[in-house]
């Protein structure tokens, strides 16, 4: 028997998918970021789809939510600026009953030098093995052009308000 990887459509959502758009594909990205949350909502929505289609024809995979349905109103993006002026847009997807390293939220913070992608992950206690969240940034590593993960830690809330404060204390 062959081993599968387990993965999930969030996880592809929020830690590669969206990623990417704003990396490797940013003048498309932002031209629907510009257009307001509407146009912002049902992109989300029709990738997390387009993202189900692939995943569905995988055989190596083990896809956690390949039946989950969503819709537009499961995600939901907001906008704030920073004391220093700089623009932070949170993505908010949804809700999700996994562990995984998916995120519930994302926060894309337009800093003058590069962008700065932070994460609000589901994790899981190694010995309480109860649900928690962890913190983190994905960055571009400016020498080797790849991608890292910066884990910040775990915090004790999920909101988004909680979210936003930690993402503003990094920013400035």
């Amino acid at each position: 028997m062959e081993n599968k990887i387990s993965t999930s459509i969030q996880y592809q959502m929020t830690n590669v998918k969206l990623f990417d758009e704003i990396f490797a594909n940013w003048r498309s990205f932002n031209e629907k970021l510009q257009a307001g949350p509407n146009i912002m909502r049902k992109w989300l929505c029709d990738e997390w789809n387009n993202i189900k289609e692939i995943l569905k024809q995988r055989d190596d995979l083990i896809v956690k939510d390949i039946n989950k349905e969503v819709t537009e109103n499961d995600f939901d993006i907001t906008f704030n600026k920073s004391d220093s002026g700089v623009n932070i847009f949170f993505f908010k997807f949804p809700e999700y009953e996994y562990n995984d390293a998916a995120s519930k939220y994302v926060a894309l913070a337009l800093t003058p030098a590069m962008p700065r992608y932070f994460t609000l992950e589901y994790s899981e206690s190694f010995l309480t093995k109860e649900r928690q969240f962890v913190f983190g940034e994905f960055k571009v590593d400016e020498n080797t052009r790849t991608k890292k993960h910066i884990n910040y830690g775990v915090v004790d809330n999920d909101r988004i308000t909680f979210f936003a404060g930690l993402v503003l204390n990094k920013v400035g």
